[in-house]
């Protein structure tokens, strides 16, 4: 009987440096995060990946703290999520976060930098009530580091990185550590050297032979020193008046006993340590116990077993390479043998390694010595297609395996994103001209003479690599059924009706009050001034569920579940920007129709995109757990365009 092993645990920690090239300036940033084993405490491996998008990250200099080490005076951000009571109901229903300034050194009080909705860095917020948060609140963003960037003027100032971990957004923000301004895009550049500060108590000798002790701190920045006098309580001024130097001892043994510190020395998972003594006055050396040199934690007693010194590799060690030979005498993988030690240098554990991917290996065959000429089999990749029966197409990626005399041995078969894959039709090379050709369409309006305006779909068929038109054709709407143009063919003015949803509710009960809510949809002529036209009404906003109600009443607060939809409309000619989300903050829907000209969009991602005459398009919440679109801004391209808004808030 046997029982399966437990997975392996792994604890990771996360350091935010800067990727520094040879000439100072700072390529990039890096977040390396070390992986342990919380188990043994054995580092497993290292993870280096880019803090925005998270994806693996290769430095092209040498990674440094981004901050000068040593300045550990520098204030420190912190962040803390409140919540506020808008409708004063004595519970928090918006979420904020404050970003607090810490001085860790001159015990200077906390300075509130600035408040942001939700986490976001980018919508500063003023609470008005601050109030106990609900248990479901907003992901607090983390602090991820700091780093140094150009202000201008040959200023270097201090940024904090700040990041969302679980909202699923993987956009990071700079904030200044001083002031709390949001920076766009900063440069980040190497960190000057901080100050570099030393004390030192020295006395003042009178004629008379007394003396009086006084402390003198050492300041240099690298080329000057200067130096500044103070009492013992290090703050009230102090000139010397007899000739300064070092403070004789008033007896044989001042002090009984002297503390000293051993440093060099690691835990097993690579914390460095120091480990306190005490001389008395007679020579003897007693230990106290060790401080953790990480957190500043002082345990008493010895170290715990598995101490080594720091770079010592007794710990862990990894012999030359193996081959794994199978039955037929063939080379079926290259093997590393790890050697684990515990803290006597006894072998602790003995694992096998895939010389390629560092992942634990499973022997095929023998694990011995590798026969001479021997090198890792070749493997090719190739990109194939796995046509099925009713013609769709599956790309995906064939790993050729070859042994060391070339012959293919076997292959893998996997997706194009890099999991197993399993082909489950005819399998063979991809047909490339597939991908040399482009499919457009675009909705025209054929105009009669009479007025009658008939909308189609004009296709073209454009080859990539040429960039020529290689066929053209017209159909109706449904794609399909050929068209022929009658009249003037051009881009469609976009009169077309609008669609307006209204809340109502129904007394299906009799006493008088909506128990019922359904959503009614009209149709509005935003041009023609035609009466709306009520389209159908369904249940609970359901599209699928359509409802007739019998008593329709009007709506109130307890009626609404969760709450009733605004709607605006505006008919916009010229440049002024209209920056819908900044004035509806709770906007869940806009959609811009363009009469003609062209008219700039501008969404969260910061760029704005120009959107040409007869096209309409539409923002909305994706899921109930959105609150709100984020950014929603508008502007036409010139003074002649002219545009539709259609938008929806709560």
């Amino acid at each position: 009987m046997s029982a399966t092993p437990a997975a392996a645990r792994v604890d990771v920690e996360t350091v935010l440096l800067c990727d520094v090239l040879a000439d100072g300036t700072v390529a990039g940033l890096a977040l390396v995060e070390p992986v342990y084993d919380t188990s043994s405490g054995a580092r497993v491996g290292t993870r280096i990946v880019n803090p925005t998008t998270g994806a693996p990250y290769t430095p092209t200099g040498t990674l440094g703290v981004c901050g000068p080490q040593s300045d550990q005076c520098a204030r420190q951000i912190s962040t803390r999520t409140r919540c506020d009571d808008t409708n004063a109901d004595g519970t928090g229903d918006v979420t904020y976060v404050e970003v607090w300034a810490l001085d860790p050194c001159d015990g200077g009080a906390p300075q509130l930098l600035g408040t942001y909705r939700d986490g976001d860095f980018a919508q500063p917020y003023t609470p008005t009530a601050p109030a106990d948060c609900p248990d479901a609140t907003a992901d607090t963003p983390v602090v991820l580091g700091t780093v140094c960037y150009d202000a201008g003027g040959g200023a270097t100032r201090t940024a904090a990185v700040l990041k969302c971990a679980a909202c699923g957004d993987p956009a990071v923000s700079y904030l200044d550590a001083e002031t709390g301004a949001t920076l766009t895009a900063p440069a980040i550049v190497p960190c000057p050297a901080a100050a570099d500060r030393s004390t030192q108590l020295l006395c003042d000798v009178q004629a008379d032979g007394s003396s009086v002790p006084f402390l003198r701190t050492f300041t240099s920045d690298g080329t000057t020193t200067t130096t500044a006098d103070a009492l013992l309580d290090g703050v009230t001024a102090y000139t010397p008046t007899g000739t300064v130097g070092a403070c004789l001892p008033v007896s044989d043994c001042a002090s009984p006993t002297t503390p000293t510190a051993t440093v060099g020395l690691c835990l097993a998972d690579g914390t460095p340590i120091a480990v306190t003594v005490v001389r008395d006055c007679t020579g003897a050396v007693t230990s106290e116990g060790w401080i953790n040199l990480t957190t500043g934690a002082f345990s008493a007693g010895a170290p715990p077993a598995g101490t080594l010194a720091c770079g010592d590799s007794r710990s862990i060690q990894v012999s030359g390479t193996f081959c794994d030979v199978d039955a037929a005498g063939n080379v079926v993988g290259l093997v590393l043998i790890e050697y684990s030690y515990d803290a006597s240098g006894a072998i602790a554990s003995v694992r096998l390694v895939d010389a390629t991917t560092g992942t634990t290996y499973t022997p095929q065959g023998t694990v011995s010595v590798c026969p001479d000429g021997v090198d890792q089999p070749e493997q090719d990749l190739v990109q194939l297609c796995d046509t099925a029966a009713d013609g769709t197409v599956t790309p995906f990626v064939r790993d050729f395996r070859r042994d060391e005399n070339g012959a293919v041995v076997g292959f893998s078969d996997y997706t194009l994103a890099g999991a197993a894959y399993t082909p489950s039709g005819t399998v063979g090379v991809c047909d490339a001209s597939a991908e040399e050709i482009d499919h457009l369409q675009q909705v025209l309006c054929d105009t009669a003479a009479d007025g009658t305006v008939t909308q189609f779909l004009r296709h073209w068929t454009v080859d990539n690599t040429t960039g020529a038109v290689t066929a053209a054709g017209d159909t109706a709407l449904d794609g399909t059924t050929a068209y022929t143009p009658t009249g003037t063919v051009g881009a469609c003015q976009s009169c077309t009706r609008q669609i307006v949803e209204r809340c109502g509710c129904d007394d299906t009960d009799g006493d008088g009050l909506g128990d019922a809510t359904y959503t009614e949809l009209w149709a509005v002529d935003p041009c023609g001034g035609a009466a709306p036209e009520l389209l159908g009404t369904y249940l609970d906003g359901d599209l699928t569920k359509p409802y007739t109600p019998t008593a329709p009443v009007e709506c109130t607060t307890a009626d609404v579940l969760p709450a009733p939809l605004s709607t605006g409309v505006r008919n916009v000619t010229g440049t002024t920007a209209q920056d819908i989300a900044a004035a509806f903050p709770s906007l869940q829907s806009v959609t811009l129709s363009v009469l003609s000209g062209s008219v700039l969009a501008t969404m969260s991602d910061g760029t704005n995109v120009t959107i040409p005459t007869g096209m309409t398009m539409t923002w909305s919440v994706a899921q109930d757990s959105d609150t709100a679109l984020a950014a929603a801004e508008f502007a036409g391209a010139t003074a002649a365009a002219n545009y539709l808004l259609n938008w929806t808030w709560k």
